[in-house]
Parts: structure tokens; C-alpha cells; sequence
């Protein structure tokens, strides 16, 4: 076996009809010439990935893979907007079950950074899965065609959203992200969701720019379920989330998996803080969520049509989470039927004692008293609270049908409370977090 694989830039590059799958680990492959990228493409009658792993424990770095979809059958780039026809099966992704995409590299311990990968054909530009996983300062581009692309030339029927074939391909999907970082990369105009992380707890996924300005994307960045979708521990930070043009970005920043369709509750969506996002129809959206601290994340300049999605124009909105979930403060609460967001009548509850940063000792008695008003005209049927103490799971209480919560014997220790209230409609709403110390 070889250790060290390294491969000449030059044009055209290597080209690969078949796909290399990968079964051992302790190797690095790199261009000769770094930081000059070398090329791998995507032959024409390749179906599948260009390259796959099964085993962890090596390094990629300084390669272009190129999956070729937007280039005609002489190796051409095409017209933006318009689908080439160098790859044959380009229009089988769902007609054979299959959604192969350039790169899926699966195990622990791999490191790829320096790298491209762009105009897979459906897919993912970067499928990932596993623990300590470094990928960093990559370049993740035009990967799919959108829902608005045109079909030109080569076999096969016309691939877009009417007849399902879902053309589209994400930037970098991770199934599972356990004690990884995902940093510096950048995305641009890939076109189903850009960034996807799936579960798995202990990651970092920050300082990455992602941009559409030419293709569409359902989506910019989801924190959501593959793998549990219990992100405990992950912090999501730093990230810069750009729709450049009207319809060219669906949501923005996606926190949870219900507001798609199959969606399911995440248990944990760990710490989303310090992204901006602007240009989006719904620049962020917090959708079936348990759990997690969502805070300091900034919006502006949302976009859109009818085109990108069946939901209006928001900066910020809310649907289906729990008590233990420390909401960042300003979203709208909507609900979301049968494809459709609609603005939702929900309770206004905050906490009015004790007050924000006050101190008492430790093991003393204290009571915690809230009150809410109804936003619907429905009464409210009952209140919930949860506390955390220093940073730690929430300690979710039952529902009860006073707001007020008798506390002793507490030790020493920095506790955050909120107030879940519910309608007897089931309209339901979440107050501010009030902390105190106990000393």
C-alpha cells in the first residue's frame, strides 16, 4: 500500500468513469504542486461518486473534484442556468433510488482541507460521516441544478421539480458530526441545502461564508436529524449566510427539521449563536426543537416570492419547540399546515419575579412567579417552567395551572429560568430567560 499519493495539476485532469472506493486508512493524497490544486472530474458515464471511503485515518488535501453537470459533452462549460449533457445519467438520481454525489467519505479521523468540489450532479458536493473530522478552508460550489434550472441536450427526460427528479445537490451534508469542526469553508450557490449537520454532539461549525447569488438553495444552513439529531455540545457560531438576489435562498438558517416535509422533532439543537444571515425569504427559522441556546444571531433584508417557498417573508419565526429550548428573543410565531406558514396568535408570558441577575443564598427558599395574557382569545390552560443550573440540561417541570413555583434547598450555583404558556387552543409561547445566583 502507498502512504503519500500525489497527482500533477494540469488539464484536463484525471477523469474518472468508475468510482475509487477507499478501505484503509494511514495515507495522505495531495496535489505535487501545492498549494496548485490538481483535478479530478467526473467521467461522462460515471452514476455514482467519484470518490467513496470506508475507513478513517488519512488526509485529502489540495485536489479539485469536479462532478462536471454544468459542461456539455465536449468538456464545455455551459450557460448559467442550463444543464450540460457531458454526464449521461445526469436525470437518474431519483429514477434509480440513487443519489450519487462527488465525494462520501465516511470514518473517523479524516482531515480535508484546500480542497474544491463542485457541479456534482445530484447528491452532495462533500457527504461526511464520523468523529474528529477536520475539514476546513474548501471551496464547495454549484453542486445540483435548482429547481429553476433548463434541460438541454443528452438522453434521458427533463429533471426538475414538476416531475420530482431532484436535481438539486447539497454543499456538505453531514450524517454524523461527533467531536469535529467544519470552519472557513466556503459555499456557494449549491442547491439544495448548503450546509447540513445531522447529530452527534461536540462539534464546531463556524467562520463559513455561504453564498447564493446565481443558482437557488431550499435552504442555507440546518442544524437537523440524520443521526439522533442530538447536537449537545456543537456549537454553531461565526457563520455568514448570504442570499445575494430575490428567490435564491429559501430559508437561511434552519434550526431543526420540522418545518420540511418527514421532518421530526431534534432533541438538541446545542449552542446557534453569532450568525448573520440576510436575503433570505425566512432568514431564520427555529422548527421542532426540545432543546438547546439559541442567541446573539443577527437577520436583516429577508426576500422573496412565492417562487422560493409557500411561507411569507420573515427575518425570524418560530414553530414547535419545547419548554427546555432557551429561545433567542424577536421571533414571530407561525404554524405550518399542509405546507403553509401562517402567523399564530400565541400567548405573551414573562417571568415577573424574581428579577433578572438577583442573588440568594443557597438552599434558601424563593418562589418564581410569572404571568401571561393571551394572544388569541383563548384562556391559557396551564404554564411549565424549566430551569438550568450552570449551563447545564434543563429540568423541565410538569404543567401546571398557576405560574408560580415554590423553590428550597437548591445548592450553590449560576440558574436560568423560563416560562412555557399554552392556550386552550394549543397556542403556545416561551418567555425570556431570567437568571439568578445562588450563593
Amino acid at each position: 500500500g502507498w502512504s503519500l499519493a500525489e497527482l500533477d495539476p494540469g488539464s484536463p485532469g484525471y477523469i474518472l468513469n468508475s468510482t475509487i472506493t477507499l478501505t484503509r486508512s494511514g495515507w495522505t493524497l495531495r496535489s505535487s504542486l501545492a498549494p496548485t490544486n490538481a483535478t479530478i472530474k467526473a467521467g461522462g458515464p460515471l452514476f455514482g461518486h467519484m470518490l467513496r471511503s470506508s475507513a478513517g485515518g488519512y488526509t485529502i488535501e489540495y485536489i479539485s473534484f469536479n462532478g462536471m453537470v454544468d459542461y456539455d459533452s465536449a468538456g464545455n462549460p455551459v450557460a448559467a442556468g442550463i444543464a450540460g449533457d457531458w454526464r449521461t445519467q445526469r436525470n437518474l438520481c431519483s429514477a434509480q433510488g440513487a443519489h450519487p454525489g462527488n465525494l462520501e467519505l465516511f470514518g473517523n479521523s479524516i482531515t480535508f482541507r484546500y480542497n474544491e468540489s463542485t457541479h456534482s450532479i445530484c447528491g452532495s458536493g462533500l457527504g461526511l460521516s464520523g468523529s474528529s473530522l477536520s475539514i476546513h478552508n474548501n471551496y464547495i460550489a454549484y453542486n445540483g441544478r435548482d429547481k429553476f434550472h433548463v434541460e438541454v441536450g443528452g438522453a434521458g427526460f427533463p429533471c426538475d421539480i414538476s416531475n420530482d427528479c431532484a436535481p438539486w445537490s447539497d454543499g456538505i451534508t453531514m450524517l454524523s458530526c461527533q467531536n469535529s469542526s467544519v470552519t472557513a469553508n466556503v459555499l456557494v450557490d449549491n442547491t439544495d441545502f448548503q450546509l447540513l449537520v445531522g447529530g452527534g454532539g461536540g462539534c464546531d461549525i463556524s467562520y463559513n461564508q455561504i453564498y447564493n447569488g446565481g443558482k437557488f438553495a431550499f435552504a442555507g444552513l440546518n442544524v437537523t436529524d440524520f443521526n439522533g439529531g442530538n447536537h449537545q455540545g456543537t456549537q454553531v457560531h461565526d457563520n455568514t449566510i448570504t442570499g445575494a438576489a430575490s428567490d435564491r435562498l429559501g430559508s437561511g438558517r434552519v434550526v431543526g427539521s420540522l418545518f420540511w416535509p418527514g421532518g421530526v422533532q431534534i432533541p438538541n439543537a446545542g449552542t446557534v449563536r453569532n450568525n448573520s444571515v440576510t436575503g433570505a425569504k425566512q432568514n431564520f427559522v427555529v422548527s421542532g426543537v426540545d432543546a438547546g441556546w439559541i442567541h446573539s444571531n443577527s437577520f436583516s433584508s429577508s426576500q422573496g416570492t412565492g417562487a422560493a417557498n409557500s411561507c411569507p417573508v420573515y427575518d425570524f419565526i418560530a414553530y414547535e419547540f419545547g419548554p427546555a429550548l432557551r429561545l433567542q428573543p424577536g421571533a414571530s410565531p407561525v404554524s405550518y399546515v399542509a405546507g403553509t406558514c401562517m402567523s399564530k396568535p400565541a400567548p405573551s408570558v414573562s417571568i415577573t419575579s424574581p428579577a433578572h441577575g438577583s442573588s440568594f443564598p443557597a438552599f434558601s427558599p424563593f418562589t418564581v412567579t410569572a404571568t401571561a395574557s393571551s394572544g388569541s382569545g383563548f384562556p391559557i390552560a396551564g404554564y411549565t417552567i424549566a430551569y438550568r443550573v450552570n449551563g447545564s440540561n434543563a429540568v423541565v417541570a410538569s404543567q401546571q395551572p398557576s405560574p408560580s413555583w415554590s423553590y428550597s434547598g437548591l445548592g450553590p450555583g449560576h440558574y436560568d429560568f423560563t416560562v412555557y404558556a399554552r392556550d386552550t387552543a394549543g397556542n403556545y409561547w416561551i418567555s425570556s430567560w431570567v437568571s439568578i445566583d445562588l450563593v
